[in-house]
This record gives C-alpha cells, structure tokens and sequence, in this order.
C-alpha cells in the first residue's frame, strides 16, 4: 500500500516549493488522493521539551507527544508491514533530530520504507539533513523567545496553552476549559494524598475515560501555571483568573 504525507507549518507557507499545493502536486504522481495525509497551516514543530527521554528496565525509552500532530498520528496508525510512505523531504517528517532518527528506526523494523522525493534516502543523508533542519528550528525559536518574553511583559501567557486551558485568539489569554479542570483537580487531589503518577494515571483512566502518560502528568503537578501564574522561563506574574 501506498501512502504520501504533506506538512507546513505556520512559518514556511510562503516558501516556495513548501506549500501543501506543491508538495501535492508532486506526492500525487505516486499516491492516490484518498491515502495522502496532510496537516496544513499549524505550527507542528517537535521540540525537544516535546521528548521525554527515560531509563526503565534496563532500556532507554523515548516518548514524544504528538498533540500537535493530530493527522500524523492518524497516518502512523494507517501505516502495514510492508507499506511506502512517500514524502517531498525528510524535514516533512520532522526536524527533531530524536524524533526523526526513533520513527526511522521504528519503520525500518516493521519494513515500511519511506521515500522523500526531493532528497536522498540514504540513511547518512537523511542524518545531516535532520541535524541542519534541527539547526534551523532552534534558530527560529530563539526568535519566537524574543515575542514571548515580550507577551509575558503584557501579563499573556506566552506558550501553547497547556491541558486544561484554551487560548483566547484576540488576547492570548489563557481560557479554562471545564471539563480538562477536572481531570486536573483530580491529579492535584490525588499527588496530596501521596498518590504516584502511575497510580493516579490509572485512576484519570477508570473515573474520567481518559488516557494520559505518567510524564504528562508529572508536568502538569509541576507546572505553575495551574497555581494562577503566567511564566515566562523563571520569572512569574500572578493570574487569579486563570486558577483551575
């Protein structure tokens, strides 16, 4: 079976040979419409504080949150043993060099083969574009860190909004979902009790039907944000309207 994938986030959609309409056109010519996966217009970027990176039982595990990537969860769930992933560019996949270098490992073990149609396939090419793509999206970031420090000075929250909250489009302000700040208020309840995030993982699970990772849930008892504070690296601003 054949497969394609398209992706462009917010900051490449004018660049030329970047836009989903020319990563289409070329895909195409390969893939059927129907199986050509797309996320179009969404900073889909994979940070490294996106990566959790844990010894367990004598192996080194690496999770990565693939919240921002709703349509290439989708697109991993498609892919069989045996199928071809088709792609203009291996920065289409991802630039985080841990991400980038888990999934290749993870399709070469199941033989899904992927092939970027504008670059190389070898594996030492795919390794230096990765580490440059990489390169590239920490250059950015430190642009994006002079925005946000100068949001946080207007009392906004200058990060993506973290679970339990929305972000308000015109303000930027962060919004509480209702639902979200109860599974929050139970993780809370149950770490004062003495209750560890394995245990209240599965207790998220049996009383509210919702899955989330034991490192999600140790960010979140961490995060200062769900005390009422807007934070922008070490430095805080206290928001009473935004305590859950």
């Amino acid at each position: 079976m054949k497969y394609g994938w398209a992706r462009v986030s917010s900051f490449e959609q004018k660049e030329i040979g970047k836009s989903i309409n020319a990563q289409y056109e070329i895909i195409k010519q390969h893939v059927e419409h129907k199986d050509i996966f797309i996320d179009a217009g969404k900073s889909a970027t994979i940070h490294d504080e996106d990566v959790d990176i844990m010894f367990h039982n004598d192996r080194y595990q690496i999770h990565v949150s693939l919240n921002k990537r709703p349509e290439f969860k989708k697109l991993i769930q498609a892919l069989k043993p045996g199928d071809d992933l088709y792609f203009t560019s291996w920065d289409r996949i991802s630039r985080n060099i841990f991400f980038m270098e888990a999934y290749s490992l993870d399709c070469e073990k199941k033989n899904i083969k992927l092939i970027p149609l504008r670059d190389n396939p070898d594996k030492l090419n795919r390794r230096l574009n990765t580490v440059i793509n990489h390169m590239r999206a920490e250059e950015i970031g430190t642009k994006t860190e002079i925005t946000s420090a100068y949001l946080y000075e207007q009392g906004i929250h200058p990060y993506r909004a973290p679970y339990g909250y929305t972000k308000e489009k015109e303000t930027g302000t962060l919004k509480i979902i209702e639902k979200e700040a109860e599974i929050i208020k139970k993780i809370f309840t149950e770490t004062i009790k003495g209750k560890q995030p394995k245990e209240i993982k599965e207790i998220i699970k049996e009383e509210h039907k919702k899955e989330l990772h034991e490192n999600q849930i140790r960010r979140i008892i961490k995060n200062e944000v769900y005390t009422g504070k807007t934070h922008y690296k070490n430095k805080y601003k206290k928001t009473p309207k935004i305590v859950i």
